[in-house]
């Protein structure tokens, strides 16, 4: 189950394989350079190994090791990888550059640091660590090194993902309420469209035109497609 996809700033492409527990590094042309975690492992986060329902975060009683369900990763500028490890585990895991786990933070719960499916992650130019924290509808900012820092001040419906593009400007799809946010690097919202009917918004790209790619894959009845928009502003 390819579940995010992620380009570096080398243009290498990342995948997390969500089922097989997985994050796969590739060439542009598609030759596999590197491999994170085990297939088909799941570490004891209180979930059964056999369950593989989406709603499986309802069940983690605890924070695990490296993987259960995998959601999301994204690569700082100097090559550490952080993985949002939020299906059947409420952690982030920091991975050097040759795929190495150097730290692991978060547990169950919706306190500061806490985590309710960490779905979606971002490193942004002041090395920090964005993560959106889905079912505790918010985005939670970090350290590097998982030092809580803050939450942005808006209300999120379910966030999903996170891109920040070179203006710092923050785009963030939120998958349970069918919406779609731009927002500044603080959390302070600029503009928000989009209504039920496209709930299940899971993933973002935005292109070096400034056109917006978002991934809507099905869920809910809606319809499986990406939906590209072209930016005037």
């Amino acid at each position: 189950m390819a579940h995010a996809i992620y380009v570096d700033l080398k243009d290498n492409v990342w995948l997390v394989d969500r089922d097989n527990g997985q994050i796969l590094k590739f060439t542009p042309e598609g030759k596999l350079l590197m491999t994170i975690g085990t297939e088909g492992y799941r570490s004891s986060t209180g979930v059964p190994r056999d369950d593989f329902t989406s709603d499986a975060f309802a069940r983690v009683t605890h924070g695990g090791d490296p993987f259960n369900l995998p959601a999301g990763v994204a690569v700082a500028p100097g090559g550490d990888v952080f993985v949002a490890d939020g299906y059947a585990n409420s952690r982030v895991h920091h991975f050097s550059s040759e795929g190495e786990l150097i730290k692991s933070w978060g547990e169950p719960g919706n306190g500061p640091g806490q985590f309710n499916l960490p779905h979606g992650v971002w490193v942004d130019r002041y090395d920090r660590v964005l993560v959106a924290d889905r079912e505790n509808n918010r985005v939670q900012v970090f350290s590097r090194d998982g030092e809580f820092l803050s939450v942005w001040p808006v209300k999120l419906i379910g966030p999903a993902a996170l891109h920040v593009d070179q203006e710092d400007i923050v785009y963030v799809p939120e998958h349970n309420g069918g919406l779609f946010s731009i927002l500044t690097l603080d959390g302070q919202r600029l503009t928000r469209w989009g209504s039920a009917i496209n709930r299940s918004c899971h993933g973002v790209w935005v292109d070096s035109h400034r056109d917006i790619y978002i991934v809507q894959p099905g869920d809910f009845g809606s319809r499986r497609r990406v939906v590209k928009y072209h930016r005037t502003g």
